[in-house]
């Protein structure tokens, strides 16, 4: 079929038939107006309620222990098990926390235990804090 147009097109002296071979080749290449264009919907914007803390389960499949302050004065939240390490908190008196495990560290008056805080906040001394069931909270 191609080569009939292209000797019409010789024998007539019309230009229409290499027009014709010409214009699929210019089609295939794509034009810039067509490749860049891409179309996003306005974003929406969605608002969420305030996020409540639940806690999170450990091992066992039951809430985190909790326990509570009872030094008369506020205590320090540690990023490690023992008083070397650095002071990244505070506790006040009263607060009650949960707790992910208890481990041993520095001896503060006689004991060396210390509790992980939940949520990954730091470390407590157990001298400071009551945990009603000590049992509850698992050791690392």
């Amino acid at each position: 079929m191609i080569a009939k147009r292209i000797a019409t097109a010789l024998a007539t002296g019309t230009a229409a038939g290499v027009v014709l071979l010409a214009a699929p080749a210019a089609q295939a290449a794509p034009t810039p107006t067509t490749a860049a264009t891409c179309h996003h919907p306005e974003p929406r914007w969605q608002t969420t309620p305030p996020q409540t803390w639940t806690p999170t389960r450990h091992a066992r499949g039951t809430a985190y222990p909790h326990g509570r302050v009872v030094s008369h004065h506020s205590i320090n939240i540690r990023s490690g098990p023992g008083t070397g390490y650095r002071v990244i908190g505070h506790l006040r008196r009263g607060t009650l926390e949960h707790i992910s495990y208890k481990t041993r560290g520095t001896s503060v008056l006689g004991n060396s235990r210390w509790y992980k805080l939940a949520d990954h906040r730091g470390y407590v001394s157990a001298r400071y804090v009551h945990v009603r069931n000590l049992n509850a909270v698992p050791w690392r």
